[in-house]
C-alpha cells in the first residue's frame, strides 16, 4: 500500500509570532530551529511512543518573521521522517526535515560525563558575546560552564507565564540549552 502523510497544519496567531519574533539572529527576526524541532516531536509523542528520538535533522530555510503576515505551518509525518514547512501566501517553503524514531527505556545520561573542572560564565557576559539580539524568553540562560570533558551546563530561567504558554517556552528553553 501507499505510505500516508499525516499533515497538521497551523495558521499562528499574532501571539505565536511576536513570542518567535524575539529569536533574533543579528537584527533579523528568524524562527529557532528548536521550534521545528518541538513541533516534529509533538507531532510524535503519543502517536508512536512515549520518547522519541529526533536525528537526522536537516535545516533548509529560515522562517524570518518580519511582523506583517503570520505564516501557516504544516508538519507532514510519514514513516519516521518529518518535514515542517510554511506559507504566507507567496507559496510553501520547506524548512526542515528529520527523523523521529520511538524509543524505549530512555534514561539520562551518566552524570559522570559532566565531570572534570568547568569555567562559568555568566548571561550578561554570554550575550554580549553571542552577537544576536535575543529578547524575551530566549534571553532566558543564567549562567553556562564549559567543562574539560566537552560538556556544556546550562542554567535557564524562563519567565512565569501560565500553562497556556508551555509550548513555546518549551521552544525557548530548548534554544537556550543549545
Amino acid at each position: 500500500g501507499a505510505d500516508l502523510c499525516h499533515v497538521w497544519e497551523l495558521a499562528w496567531t499574532s501571539s505565536t509570532c511576536n513570542f518567535m519574533a524575539q529569536h533574533r539572529v543579528g537584527r533579523c527576526s528568524v524562527t529557532p530551529g528548536t521550534a521545528f524541532i518541538q513541533q516534529a516531536h509533538a507531532s510524535s509523542v503519543g502517536h508512536t511512543a512515549n520518547a522519541v528520538r529526533i536525528s537526522e535533522v536537516r535545516f533548509q530555510s529560515m522562517m524570518f518573521l518580519d511582523g506583517s503576515v503570520c505564516p501557516v505551518v504544516r508538519v507532514c509525518s510519514e514513516k519516521n521522517m518529518v518535514t515542517l514547512s510554511s506559507n504566507t501566501g507567496n507559496g510553501a517553503i520547506q524548512h526542515a526535515a528529520m527523523a523521529v524514531t520511538p524509543i524505549d527505556g530512555w534514561s539520562a545520561p551518566d552524570h559522570a560525563c559532566w565531570s572534570g573542572p568547568c569555567t562559568g560564565m555568566d548571561s550578561q557576559t554570554f550575550y554580549a558575546t553571542i552577537g544576536n539580539d535575543y529578547r524575551g524568553a530566549f534571553r532566558s540562560l543564567s549562567a553556562t560552564w564549559m567543562c574539560v570533558s566537552s560538556a556544556t551546563l546550562a542554567s535557564t530561567v524562563l519567565p512565569a507565564r501560565g500553562p497556556e504558554h508551555s509550548e513555546l517556552d518549551v521552544v525557548a528553553w530548548m534554544d537556550a540549552c543549545s
